[in-house]
């Protein structure tokens, strides 16, 4: 006999399997188990309301036509890291449509270890679902909204996945989200393209992630770096009422087309955007790294945002019509036509606190930032090194205040255009003895300890200790507010060591492309276990056989890893460091004992 049939009617399994060269045919009704094996997807697929299907390990599904996997009922298909399963058009075949857990479908279902490509309608549709996706690939598949991933109305969990080289007609190139609040965590959202020949749709944009219509999602120690909108938002657009949540993540090199660079969030959204990274991104309009626009009363919190340009505002930020709270935030070496740090347009109450301004470059007005028709409060904040006309350039925005603050080397004066009356005059002496103005800023060099090497923290001499406003919140030392991002803490000996170290872990690479290693450099603030980890454009670790395999203790300060790719083929790889405060280590018990960092590494060979 060379083969066996089993037909089980039209709402039941389909299985021919061959036990020759010819590979088992699936369509129809699945219910059961698929075992580990290739299959050739010959028609459309369904798992009924009252039916599960269960994929092993191992599997291969290759779609013969532009076919669909729809699940009413309970889909389980989770892989192992060794042996995933795999969606994909066969060979030959140019794509199939895509996997759709459908209203009414169960929560439970999940997808996890999957490779999953070639698909033209989403790899994954969810619609009124709970759905968790995990550990999984989506690589190379496009659609009208969210090239990788649609969710519609749910609210399910994407986490740790690699999500790459999508493509979205119009929003969302790796993820679109509608009405949906999903957990998104531990993600890699790379190289993915939106709003492809100028396609839009309400609220367009977003390269990596689009969050759209009353969604709020989470998006948490993700990587979205290297994506492209031709409308707004790079990496990451959030629209129309979207109160999204974003922590510990990078936007770094993408770009838009229109504004933000690496984040746009607008239309009536409260987002918090906090410990987040956003350099080297670029728009041809406003806002470099994050663009808010249009009632956006956005918290950005703690945030390091360097190296991005704007063809037109806002080199780092853009702020128009719109009134944020920035606080803690390095703005540093970003470039624009108007505000090379940060440009603000008609805002009535916008706050910047704590925040240090370097190095910024505007090619007409405000090197460091330009207020335009605005109100906003300036306090305990550092505005130095700017170029172009003026460290904060005033443009019929003479009502803002300006107090408690350093402001040092700005090109062409520090203060431009109309600024309040009396800014900038000496009169009197801080309580520091610091000669000031009647706002209390003064205008010496705050005595950074490495600005060169984006290190803001304050030397031990600085005119920026406790010259802060004393009716702000005391620094976590007890003494008067220091001005910048960072606070001196001069409790004791050890502690002002300790308080020259970064907030948070740092990383970088060198060299990069490299061949065979490269040198991951890392800043600890206080003894730690720090452990390796390197993917591959799959998501695939790679490093469970190069050294160091596990992790190792290393003492507060400037400490670095090797890293050998001598193994590995030619590629882009992503690497994280994770580090674990060690007990008894003496970190301030409000700082969290863990902390990551990645960045991304070219092996040419």
């Amino acid at each position: 006999m060379r083969r066996s049939v089993l037909i089980v009617s039209c709402f039941s399994l389909l299985l021919i399997a061959a036990y020759s060269e010819a590979q088992p045919q699936i369509s129809g009704q699945l219910n059961g188990t698929l075992r580990a094996g290739t299959y050739i997807v010959v028609g459309d697929i369904e798992v009924g309301v009252t039916d599960s299907l269960i994929v092993e390990p191992g599997v291969t599904c290759l779609f013969d036509s532009i076919f669909s996997i729809r699940i009413y009922g309970y889909l389980y298909a989770v892989g192992t890291e060794t042996d995933s399963i795999i969606f994909r058009p066969n060979d030959g075949v140019e794509s199939f449509n895509s996997i759709i857990f459908q209203d009414g479908s169960s929560n439970n279902s999940e997808l996890g270890y999957t490779f999953i490509t070639g698909a033209a309608g989403s790899a994954i549709n969810a619609y009124y679902v709970n759905v968790t996706i995990s550990h999984c690939t989506i690589s190379a598949n496009r659609a009208n909204w969210g090239g990788g991933i649609y969710f519609s109305s749910s609210n399910g969990v994407i986490s740790d996945c690699v999500v790459t080289d999508n493509t979205a007609i119009h929003n969302g190139g790796g993820i679109y989200c509608t009405h949906s609040s999903p957990t998104i965590e531990n993600c890699i959202v790379l190289q993915n393209y939106s709003n492809y020949t100028g396609g839009n749709g309400s609220g367009r944009g977003g390269g990596g992630i689009c969050a759209n219509h009353v969604s709020s999602p989470s998006i948490t120690n993700c990587i979205v770096d290297d994506n492209v909108t031709e409308a707004n938002g790079g990496g990451i657009a959030v629209n129309d009422n979207s109160n999204v949540t974003i922590l510990n993540c990078t936007m770094n090199n993408n770009s838009a087309d229109s504004s933000g660079g690496g984040l746009y969030i607008s239309a009536n959204c409260t987002p918090v955007v906090r410990n987040c990274e956003m350099h080297s991104n670029s728009t041809e309009m406003n806002g470099g790294g994050i663009c808010l626009e249009t009632n956006v009363p956005a918290i950005i919190d703690s945030c390091t945002v360097h190296s991005n340009t704007a063809a037109w505002n806002g080199g780092g930020v853009a702020l128009l019509y719109t009134d944020p709270e920035i606080s803690r935030c390095e703005i540093y070496d970003n470039e624009a036509t108007h505000g090379g740090g940060l440009y603000s347009f008609k805002n009535d109450s916008t706050e910047i606190i704590h925040c240090t301004f370097s190095g910024n470059d505007a090619l007409q007005q405000g090197g460091g930032v330009e207020l335009d028709s605005s109100k906003v409060q300036i306090s305990n904040t550092i505005v130095e090194g700017s170029t172009g006309n003026g460290g904060i350039h005033f443009s019929d925005s003479d009502t803002s205040t300006v107090a408690y603050c350093d402001f040092h080397d700005n090109l062409n004066g520090d203060f431009t255009g109309t600024p309040p009356a009396n800014l900038g005059i000496i009169t009197t002496v801080n309580a520091n003895g610091d000669t000031c103005d009647d706002f209390f800023n003064i205008f010496l060099d705050p005595l950074f300890v490495d600005p060169v090497s984006g290190d803001f923290n304050l030397q031990e001499n600085s005119p920026c200790i406790d010259a802060g406003d004393p009716e702000s919140p005391q620094d976590p030392d007890g003494t008067v507010a220091d001005i910048g991002v960072h606070y001196y803490e001069i409790t004791s000996i050890r502690d002002q060591q300790e308080s020259h170290l970064p907030a948070m872990i740092s990383v970088s690479n060198y060299p990069n492309p490299f061949n065979p290693t490269t040198t991951i450099r890392f800043d600890l603030p206080v003894a730690s276990q720090v452990r390796l980890e390197v993917f591959d454009i799959n998501g695939r670790n790679v490093t469970s056989s190069q050294p160091p395999a596990t992790s190792n203790s290393y003492p507060p300060g400037k400490q670095a890893i090797t890293f050998d790719g001598s193994g590995l083929a030619s590629g882009i790889y992503i690497y994280r460091l994770t580090a674990d405060k060690l007990s008894g280590s003496g970190a301030p018990q409000a700082e969290p004992t863990t902390t990551t960092a990645s960045g991304k590494m070219v092996l040419i060979k």
